[in-house]
């Protein structure tokens, strides 16, 4: 601690001397006074005159705009540093970095790819220490990117995506002479950091799903690097001999971390000992600081302690201690000026009354926490945080058996995410991330239980339809989106800028706000009203060129009275909402609507649905779907006596379930009804339009890539049924056959149909020529108007066993070609064996030609194939007709 009373001989922030530079502003940039800092920076900058210092100070204003989140000047400092003639390669490459982290902190993607090409070219070429950290650097972008398309399998690979970085970072040592060092050092344990806090937030979502030998796995693994960068900061610190106190803090911030992220894990009392320990003994130190210096660090660390401690007592049932310990750590982040944290650790409080198992919390003191959260909220630009507030409130308002005012509550936090879902330019995974999250899901379940006690059955149905709705557009890149109209792809274009620039001055207000900047608050917040006016006039665009495409951006289903009375009276509809406890179903027919309860919860209905396909495709014991049939049509037995079709709206892992192959005494649910699929009150829109002529003309591709040599046989077998037809096969089977169809009543595609379920930007078909990949965006502006029917007879999903089941590939590939004008989709759930899906392709042609609906054709087909020995569900139940099912 001897370092800290050396203050007024600490070296420069990149400990380079420059003239013009005045040794207080790198004191106070280290020390957490940014804005003091930068104005010191300024007028240095305005008195010197040799390029080289300017260009230093540039970088050193640049790195202070980083500290601050300032995201704007961030980007204004280093557009000019990269047009500086003869820039030296070491500062470039530092430029490149800060740039591309400030980058990807909000969302812009684009710019922060990049900004880490640029940097990992430079760093080639360089031999230095900083440019092996630098290579590091752009391996932790490469990570983070990766793993916001794609997340991680098992710990063991997320070690092996990391490793090369890992390695990179210990194997630099730190080098106090290297006058880049120590911005250098400290890039490195932040990103390090990140890689910890991701491993944490697996551990997190196996903990949560009851999945405790993969959750352990995960936290040792998270606890390994958090030790490890904690290691670099205090190799920092000693190798600096204790001149450079950002480095202890460091190591401090990462212990608290620690200790916050694994209060359930053995070990953790002696890690807030030891943080109790190293904050006391700072404290002294602190205090023969000048009083001008506001180093705000401190009190951020002794918040992350607190709520570490917090959180330790909860798990021993010390609950008053815990509600103490919470209160103090949002008095520290207030004294930090961290509203963000303070809202965080007062809606915690709201997470562990309602969410936390066995715990028991003073609804009074709960109650404190929310309002106060609150209230910060309604001048912080932080939805999140309203959102949470805002939801807890409205739970604890039903807990008390207030019912309108928890239903105003709880759809004013549901409207606040819906609005941020879509005007924010987060990635499609953190946007899913946080609709699985625990609290949506209580808030959405708090909201329907309100609703149906106040005798409101039809909002309830809405409510679970919007949610679903919501899941499936949720992260779709617009940007990624084509439309043959010019001034749709402009607005589709502009919606995604204005996304990306809004995330920006979000982070920017938020800094602001910390800073105590009203003037800067104030231009922020009148930049953030014009971003969003920005946003509204291009989906105005979109509603007026192409009200389809509005569909991708505002999700407004379409209301229960306006539903049945367009239901046809031979059709059942139900729509499926797992809840925490139970799963409810929704009943419409074209004169009433019914609600049914099954007993099951929503873990234990995706482990049965998980059972059921399992048993499908490895044809073994068929009980799991006997189960099924118990929990899902069971309940509907007598409202679907007199009816010839079943329509399913799925949610969540019922997307992956085949529902014809259910089955109870009697046999298959589809040797009695007709089985079809909505994935959404929108989709269901088409399905009860007035028929449309029956198909007479096929538009066909196959095998484009040459894997599946059955295909060819599959569309010979099927093209005669049709009187027209156009037939591809091999190289001849492009994207430029589907661009135009032309008056094509059915497109069939003997293709793979590669589903991403985690992140549906990334699914696409696959075709002939140099450009093979037709991605979901690209369908969207295919042509398809007056195409009844797609086929896509060799579709196959990546699940795994770490996804969360949304059925969003599903879903939103049948979107795309809704969009597009196809009023229907058959797909499989599996890739079944090519003479199966021949035989069956054939059955179901000759029925459909033959005069009967698409659902009944299906039906037909299967049917024909269940007396057939050797063939079980595995051969016939894979497809499913979405959409239009006359």
């Amino acid at each position: 601690m001897r370092a800290l009373k050396l203050w007024l001989t600490l070296l420069c922030l990149l400990a380079i001397p420059v003239r013009a530079v005045p040794v207080e502003a790198d004191l106070l940039a280290r020390m957490g006074a940014y804005d003091e800092a930068d104005r010191l920076y300024r007028e240095a900058l305005a008195q010197a005159t040799d390029p080289a210092e300017k260009r230093l100070l540039q970088l050193r204003r640049l790195a202070v705009a980083q500290l601050r989140n300032d995201v704007g000047l961030v980007f204004q400092l280093a557009d000019a540093l990269k047009k500086a003639p003869s820039l030296e390669p070491e500062i470039a490459m530092r430029v490149h970095l800060i740039e591309g982290a400030a980058a990807y902190r909000t969302a812009n993607l684009a710019r922060a790819t990049r900004a880490f090409s640029q940097a990992r070219v430079l760093a080639s070429s360089l031999k230095s220490a900083g440019a092996a950290l630098a290579l590091s650097e752009c391996e932790s972008f490469e990570l983070q990117a990766r793993l916001d398309r794609e997340g991680a399998s098992t710990p063991e690979d997320y070690a092996r995506l990391c490793q090369r970085a890992l390695e990179t970072t210990r194997s630099v040592p730190p080098t106090p002479a290297d006058p880049y060092w120590p911005l250098d050092i400290t890039r490195a344990g932040q990103w390090t950091f990140l890689w910890g806090w991701q491993a944490w937030e697996f551990s997190y979502f196996d903990h949560r799903e009851g999945r405790i030998p993969s959750r352990d796995a995960w936290a040792g693994l998270s606890v390994g690097i958090f030790s490890q960068a904690i290691g670099l900061a205090d190799q920092a610190y000693q190798a600096s001999k204790g001149m450079e106190p950002e480095f202890l803090y460091l190591g401090l911030r990462l212990r608290t971390e620690r200790a916050n992220h694994f209060a359930l894990l053995p070990g953790v009392e002696a890690w807030l000992e030891e943080d109790q320990r190293l904050l006391d003994a700072i404290d002294p130190e602190l205090k023969k600081l000048p009083p001008s210096i506001v180093f705000l660090g401190q009190e951020q660390i002794r918040g992350q302690h607190h709520r570490g401690m917090a959180r330790y007592h909860l798990l021993h049932g010390q609950v008053p201690l815990a509600l103490t310990e919470f209160e103090q750590a949002a008095a520290d982040f207030a004294r930090a000026r961290n509203p963000v944290d303070e809202i965080d650790v007062l809606v915690e409080v709201g997470y562990q009354a309602f969410l936390a198992p066995g715990v028991q919390v003073d609804r009074s003191r709960v109650e404190q926490s929310l309002l106060k959260a609150a209230q910060l909220t309604e001048k912080l630009p932080y939805p999140a945080g309203r959102f949470l507030a805002t939801g807890f409130l409205g739970c604890l308002e039903a807990e008390r058996g207030r019912l309108p005012q928890a239903e105003a509550l709880l759809q004013q936090a549901l409207q606040e995410v819906s609005n941020w879902l879509a005007e924010s330019g987060a990635s499609y995974r953190g946007k899913q991330e946080l609709l699985a999250k625990p609290e949506t899901r209580l808030f959405v379940d708090t909201l329907g239980q309100v609703l149906l006690k106040q005798g409101k059955r039809a909002q309830a149905m809405e409510v679970i339809a919007q949610t679903s709705s919501q899941n499936q557009v949720s992260g779709l890149d617009l940007s990624r989106v084509k439309s043959t109209d010019p001034q749709v792809d402009r607005a589709l274009r502009e919606i995604e800028q204005t996304r990306t620039r809004g995330e920006e001055i979000r982070v920017e207000l938020q800094a602001a706000h910390a800073r105590g900047d009203e003037a800067r608050v104030e231009q922020l917040q009148t930049r953030l009203a014009n971003n969003k006016a920005e946003f509204y006039r291009a989906v105005n665009i979109l509603r007026a060129r192409e009200p389809q495409f509005e569909r991708l951006v505002s999700v407004k289903p379409a209301s229960f009275a306006s539903l049945q009375a367009r239901l046809p009276a031979d059709a059942l509809l139900v729509q499926y909402a797992p809840a925490e406890q139970e799963l409810l179903l929704f009943v419409a027919t074209a004169r009433e609507l019914k609600i049914y309860q099954s007993p099951v919860s929503r873990q234990e209905l995706e482990q049965q649905v998980r059972r059921a396909r399992a048993a499908i495709i490895e044809q073994g014991d068929l009980a799991p779907l006997s189960e099924l049939y118990q929990v899902l049509i069971s309940p509907l037995d007598q409202d679907l006596v007199d009816k010839k079709t079943l329509v399913v709206v799925p949610n969540g892992s019922l997307f992956y379930l085949p529902f014809a192959a259910l089955r109870n005494q009697e046999g298959f649910l589809v040797e009695r009804k007709a089985v079809v699929v909505a994935t959404s009150a929108e989709i269901l829109n088409l399905a009860v339009q007035p028929a449309a002529s029956k198909p007479g003309s096929l538009l066909a591709l196959a095998n484009p890539d040459r894997s599946l040599p059955g295909a060819r046989q599959e569309v010979e077998g099927l093209a005669p049924l049709f009187a027209q037809r156009a037939t591809f096969y091999e190289d001849q089977a492009t994207r430029e056959r589907l661009i135009a169809p032309g008056q094509v009543a059915v497109v069939h595609l003997a293709t793979h149909g590669v589903l991403n379920s985690r992140d549906v930007n990334e699914s696409y078909l696959v075709l002939a020529g140099a450009d093979n990949k037709l991605t979901n965006g690209e369908i969207y502006g295919l042509d398809f108007q007056g195409v009844s029917l797609v086929t896509l007879s060799a579709c196959q999903t990546n699940l795994g066993q770490r996804d969360p089941l949304s059925g969003n590939d599903v879903a939103t590939m049948a979107q795309a070609f809704s969009i597009a004008g196809s009023r229907s989709i058959l797909a499989s759930l599996w890739k079944v064996s090519d003479s199966a899906t021949a035989q069956l392709m054939v059955e179901f042609y000759t029925q459909l030609l033959a005069g009967k609906s698409k659902a009944e054709a299906l039906r037909q087909a299967q049917i024909k194939m269940i007396g057939q020995p050797g063939l079980g569900p595995f051969h016939w139940a894979a497809f499913e007709l979405i959409g239009d099912w006359q």
